[in-house]
């Protein structure tokens, strides 16, 4: 999976392995990180780690999602 962070919270991924019947997902996350900056995953789990802005709360740092909560 190819994941591309873009600016408004917008992250794709594309799938490169062909395991998903759809080559390309969108994950709403529900909430506003503002410029997501770089994304990354923890090896031997689905966690992913991002960077970016909780607009609602004005935090700035390392936030985390779990791609089996997008299934």
């Amino acid at each position: 999976m190819l994941f591309l962070a873009t600016d408004d919270s917008k992250i794709i991924g594309y799938d490169l392995n062909g395991f998903n019947e759809f080559n390309f997902l969108y994950l709403d996350f529900g909430k506003d990180y503002d410029d997501i900056l770089n994304i990354s995953k923890r090896e031997g789990t689905n966690t992913f780690y991002f960077t970016g802005i909780d607009i609602s709360s004005g935090n700035s740092g390392l936030f985390s999602f779990d791609i089996n909560d997008f299934s």
